[in-house]
């Protein structure tokens, strides 16, 4: 699978002038010497698209998700992005990420079955 998305992103690159080098990078929320919170994000151009988040199960709701995502915000605006874009599921986030300042852009019903794809997007203003 590493392999499909180093070809994926190489070919984006290659077409998209804009494009940066497809930089990568983690925000995570340590306790007790673990992660227990984390966003996994790649920057192309100017958007960001956080990629994986997650929280441990045990200490969701305690506001760890979102301090996670403003890490992440603001490392993406560091980096000179000016939108940051996800993809996730209904019955992963669908209320949870317009908390969040996140506007819904795209849904498909019924993927996977009982359930819907989102993308949401968040802009950040002007680069920096």
């Amino acid at each position: 699978m590493a392999w499909l998305e180093r070809q994926v992103a190489a070919a984006l690159l290659e077409r998209s002038p804009s494009a940066s080098d497809g930089s990568e990078f983690t925000a995570c929320v340590r306790s007790g010497g673990r992660v227990v919170a984390g966003v996994y994000a790649a920057v192309f151009g100017r958007t960001c698209e956080l990629q994986h988040l997650f929280v441990d199960p045990v200490l969701r709701r305690a506001g760890l998700g979102r301090r996670v995502m403003e890490v992440a915000e603001r490392e993406a605006a560091r980096r000179g992005c000016s939108q940051v874009v996800l993809f996730t599921h209904a019955s992963l986030g669908e209320r949870y990420y317009p908390r969040l300042g996140y506007d819904l852009v795209a849904r498909v019903d019924e993927y996977p079955d009982g359930d819907s794809a989102l993308w949401f997007k968040k802009d950040l203003g002007p680069p920096k």
